[in-house]
């Protein structure tokens, strides 16, 4: 597939079966982000749509929101790993000439838990050395473990397998697969602040504890649409790089072929 070709079918996969790829969705990103919003609560907790907080309440709650906010950024993207899975599971499915629910799915993705979150685990030193660094050389990071997830879900991979998995498929393809992830990230970016927009002013407009709850529903419907397509741009982009180098369009026709010419 081209890039055009990535980026349109990640908008089909949610149009083929909106039922079932909203239901794995919601599944993972409501709850997620509810915690995600309640342990960001302080940090939003007094603001107005006139203005911000005083240099002192920001000094006095700096350090109590801090931990919060990294902590919420940890379980959100870690979330990420498990809709990258099932996602996974789900697509390749259809790519084999079948088809799962919305629970076969996640079922898929949850049975590799341990699996998904030392690949997280793993992964993580890695990009917190890249923020460090001033952002210095993330986008590679992202890009050559992009796959990971899926890797790990559909082909039953241990962490450091999914992880190596995921380098070897990008690597042979890595310009590509670069342009392809940089182009599906700025887009999503756009279009999440977009429609983050109307949410985080309602919310705003509340207390707590409404306000965080608002956020945070406001945020998974975002993420619903914008995230679980940026995450199948990924899914296709493992099929697209299996069929390309490794020929898996002709081993699953061979397969068909064997099982119906019995």
């Amino acid at each position: 597939m081209t890039l055009s070709d990535l980026l349109d079918g990640a908008f089909r996969v949610l149009k083929y079966r909106p039922r079932t790829v909203l239901g794995i969705a919601a599944a993972i990103q409501v709850p997620v982000y509810l915690v995600a919003a309640f342990l960001q609560r302080d940090a939003t907790h007094g603001y107005t749509l006139g203005g911000g907080l005083s240099s002192t309440e920001l000094f006095a709650r700096s350090g109590a929101t801090v931990a919060g906010e990294y902590v919420a950024a940890i379980v959100v993207t870690a979330s990420l790993f498990f809709l990258g899975g099932a996602l996974g599971r789900l697509v390749s499915a259809w790519y084999a000439g079948g088809d799962l629910s919305a629970g076969q799915a996640l079922g898929a993705a949850f049975r590799r838990t341990p699996a998904l979150l030392g690949a997280f685990a793993i992964l993580l030193p890695l990009k917190a050395v890249s923020v460090l660094a001033c952002y210095f050389g993330m986008i590679p990071v992202v890009v050559l473990f992009s796959l990971t997830a899926p890797a790990i879900v559909v082909e039953g991979l241990g962490p450091l397998q999914g992880a190596k998995r995921s380098w070897n498929l990008i690597t042979r393809r890595f310009w590509p697969a670069l342009l392809t992830i940089v182009v599906a990230t700025i887009g999503a970016s756009v279009l999440s602040t977009v429609l983050s927009l109307l949410p985080t002013v309602v919310g705003l407009l509340l207390p707590n504890p409404a306000q965080w709850i608002v956020l945070g529903l406001g945020r998974a419907a975002v993420a619903l649409v914008v995230t679980t397509t940026l995450v199948s741009v990924s899914v296709l982009l493992y099929l697209d790089l299996r069929v390309r180098t490794e020929g898996l369009d002709l081993e699953l026709a061979a397969a068909d072929a064997f099982t119906h010419g019995r």
